[in-house]
């Protein structure tokens, strides 16, 4: 999905294709989300499916990256919430001290794999609801991993679908 200014633009045929897939993995992702696996955060699916799919341009080589970054930001968001709560007399610093490193990892780029953009967005993003209102943490990690095999699956396709169309 292309930014003002980035490229050629598409054909509106063209577009009105990716913008159909689109909306079809979100009804489809909404439905089957809900009714078979029960899941409620579908912000954090379709956060994880925004930040593949634009920032890492739906490189599948950047999926372990994405999905674990993501993982690590609920982790880290987790003990923003959770680590004072286990510790009343040293758990918000504690968790502040690994909020810190994690930065400080992210910024030297020593674990790639783990402490990246997707990492520092996910933290952002959830840490912020997560203190003001209880989330339950657990169906958001769901969410997050149900949403990256979903919309990674329905990439897959397209590209499939197009790599065929131009074959031929």
């Amino acid at each position: 999905m292309a930014d003002a200014g980035e490229g050629a633009s598409l054909s509106l045929k063209h577009g009105l294709m990716i913008w159909g897939v689109v909306v079809f993995a979100i009804v489809a992702w909404t439905v089957l989300g809900g009714l078979a696996l029960h899941i409620q955060s579908f912000f954090a699916s379709f956060l994880y499916g925004w930040y593949w799919l634009n920032l890492e341009k739906g490189d599948f080589k950047r999926i372990p990256a994405s999905l674990i970054g993501a993982l690590v930001g609920v982790g880290l968001a987790w003990a923003l919430k959770g680590l004072p709560g286990l510790f009343p007399q040293f758990g918000l610093w504690l968790a502040l001290g690994l909020v810190l490193v994690a930065l400080l990892v992210q910024i030297m780029n020593w674990l790639p794999i783990a402490l990246n953009t997707s990492a520092m967005l996910f933290l952002t993003v959830i840490a912020a609801p997560a203190l003001l209102m209880p989330l339950d943490l657990i169906e958001i990690t769901k969410a997050i991993i149900g949403g990256a095999l979903f919309f990674t699956a329905i990439a897959y396709g397209a590209h499939l679908y197009v790599k065929a169309r131009t074959a031929g």
